[in-house]
């Protein structure tokens, strides 16, 4: 079963996923920062605690319990940056940082919307876009350990324009480490005024170049060429043999 949790980046969000990248208990990570038990700490591990900064007595005792755990280990920045320390560019390196390690452990799914934006086919056809909900309540399941190396990230599908393969309403997981390759289902991200995040599509990859991107689409059947420099990023659809675990020898 999926969990409810708060998809913003609040301070006591971002503990819970250092604690659970860890792998250690609240209790002990109370010992190893000098807390008498973990009831010293579990308010901070809430998804709701959520101060201006975190105070930097706490945070030089969590970062004692905390830097160095994990493969690959959490830094110091991961929990100053967390008491207002840093500058502005270390503070969102260290966000992702903490949002590489969330997907290492979780697959987030989102909900998408409709967007008043759309890409134009070779035959002239207007394909419309969409766009990746940010809401307060996201849900995230646990990820299998043969999976934690792809980071995926799971997105319900707004618009059917791959058809009979997905379906309107059905839910693609995409992965942010191997690179996609002609033949690949891809989630594609677009520069666009109807949102900063920009709009997705979902196609084919026909080609990928340093100047432009195609695509093809099932339903209709219609190829697009994005310009390259409008191509915020190219993502591969996981099929279901990557969802498999790796086979076990029987002797």
């Amino acid at each position: 079963m999926g969990k409810r949790v708060s998809s913003k980046p609040t301070i006591g969000r971002r503990l819970i996923v250092l604690k659970e990248y860890s792998g250690l208990s609240l209790a002990q990570i109370a010992k190893r920062g000098g807390y008498a038990g973990a009831s010293s700490i579990q308010k901070l591990f809430k998804p709701n605690y959520d101060p201006p900064v975190l105070p930097k007595h706490i945070a030089d005792r969590l970062a004692r319990a905390l830097v160095g755990c994990g493969d690959p280990p959490i830094e110091q920045l991961e929990i100053s940056s967390l008491a207002g320390e840093g500058t502005d560019i270390e503070h969102r390196i260290a966000e992702l940082s903490v949002y590489t390690h969330m997907l290492s452990r979780f697959i987030p799914l989102f909900h998408t919307r409709r967007l008043n934006a759309y890409v134009t086919s070779e035959q002239s056809e207007e394909i419309p876009l969409f766009s990746r909900v940010e809401s307060n309540d996201g849900l995230h399941f646990a990820c299998p350990d043969h999976l934690k190396g792809l980071q995926l990230i799971g997105l319900y599908i707004t618009i059917g324009t791959m058809w009979p393969r997905f379906a309107e309403g059905e839910v693609v997981l995409y992965e942010h480490r191997r690179p996609p390759s002609p033949g690949d289902d891809v989630l594609v991200t677009v520069v666009t005024d109807a949102d900063q995040n920009g709009g997705m599509i979902i196609g084919r990859l026909y080609l990928m170049h340093d100047d432009e991107v195609q695509i093809d689409l099932l339903s209709p059947r219609h190829r697009i060429v994005l310009e390259r420099r409008n191509v915020i990023s190219v993502h591969r659809l996981v099929t279901p043999s990557d969802l498999l675990p790796p086979p076990t020898s029987v002797f």
